[in-house]
């Protein structure tokens, strides 16, 4: 029986009239980032909480960047 995969929790804290993008890749030396979320801008601070399932190879690296790509 496999077990269940539960993912990763990524949380931040969004600042007020920002925009954001977190974007991911498999391996921390090579390959582009690939864009997970964009978060749009809002008029006050916020908590942002995302959940991304966990790859097969195990590893993934994130990258949260502003302004949204």
């Amino acid at each position: 029986l496999a077990e269940p995969n539960p993912g990763v929790v990524l949380n931040f804290r969004a600042v007020s009239n920002r925009s954001y993008s977190v974007l991911c890749r498999d391996t921390l030396a090579v390959g582009p980032w690939q864009n997970l979320t964009n978060i749009e801008a809002a008029p006050t601070n916020r908590g942002i909480v995302l959940t991304n399932l966990a790859p097969a190879s195990g590893e993934r690296y994130y990258r949260l960047v502003t302004p949204a790509r």
